[in-house]
């Protein structure tokens, strides 16, 4: 009888013991199933982040683009607050400057500048949203709180490359595919007409190119040329509204191939890109710039 109350006591004392133990590894851990107390760790990197800035209406917090085992998130943290309204949704916007460049109250934003990630799931606190794989995030720079309904913008946050980001970011290519390194890029602005989409100097093999993107376009005109120009901007520094360029400031590259979408053309090895600082698209027959990119390095 001895013996067995002290059994009975020792069993009791070490379940005592280490049930605390036993009760915090589980809930650290909600898919523990049994006395399997392992768990798995994800890895997480900082790609860009910034902070809102108000646009419409009052907006605080920070944003920031994350990636996790191969799939992107923007994510706001939870400080993020902005106010309710109708049909609000996240959007990633080209511009670094949404809220600066726009025009205020309304801070409207145009089509080919964004594009929807989803509605805003609330108005305040942490929350995340998926970044679809076909999204090149070289392309945007800001996130935005959008009103789609009135065209408006509550609040904005650039979103500047993370340190590390920078440096650990690792190119995939697939079969067959050269690698390129970007040497330039800036976004179209409006000339004498229209404009959009984004340019970069690439490099391959050892010739360079200039490239515009999928969503890069400007109006039909007649006798349209692709111009390196020295200036880092060609529209500030114009007349309007043609927006003429002089003998000297530009080289020509060639014709341009279309109004609409990717597009590539070969950059001479002799031009020295030291001495060029933006991209245009010019009619030189009226000698008016449709519109231009600043290339930054």
């Amino acid at each position: 009888m001895k013996g067995l109350l002290v059994g009975s006591l020792s069993i009791f004392l070490v379940s005592t013991a280490i049930s605390p133990t036993l009760k915090a590894e589980v809930i650290s851990n909600s898919s523990t199933q049994g006395f399997n107390l392992s768990t798995k760790a994800t890895t997480k990197t900082i790609i860009k982040s910034g902070t809102f800035v108000n646009g419409k209406s009052p907006t605080v917090g920070k944003a920031k683009i994350v990636e996790e085992n191969g799939t992107r998130y923007i994510e706001f943290d939870d400080a993020f607050q902005t106010d309710s309204g109708p049909d609000l949704f996240v959007v990633l916007h080209r511009s670094a400057d949404v809220i600066g460049s726009g025009q205020a109250p309304a801070f409207g934003i145009k089509e080919g500048e964004y594009v929807k990630l989803a509605p805003l799931q609330t108005t305040t606190g942490k929350q995340r949203y998926i970044i679809p794989a076909s999204i090149d995030l070289e392309d945007y720079n800001s996130v935005a709180i959008w009103c789609r309904r009135f065209n408006a913008t509550f609040g904005a946050a650039s979103l500047t490359p993370s340190p590390t980001s920078i440096s650990t970011k690792p190119e995939t290519l697939r079969a067959g595919e050269i690698a390129s390194t970007i040497l330039k890029s800036g976004m179209f602005v409006n000339g004498e007409h229209p404009t959009v989409g984004k340019a970069k100097i690439v490099e391959e093999n050892g010739t360079r190119y200039i490239e515009f993107d999928d969503a890069f376009q400007t109006d039909s005109g007649p006798d349209l040329f692709v111009v390196l120009h020295r200036s880092a901007d060609v529209i500030g520094s114009g007349q309007a509204p043609a927006f003429g360029i002089k003998e000297g400031e530009y080289v020509k590259l060639a014709p341009l191939q279309t109004t609409t979408g990717k597009q590539r053309y070969i950059i001479p090895a002799s031009i020295d890109l030291e001495d060029y600082n933006s991209v245009a698209i010019w009619c030189r027959r009226f000698n008016a710039t449709f519109g231009a990119a600043s290339l930054d390095s």
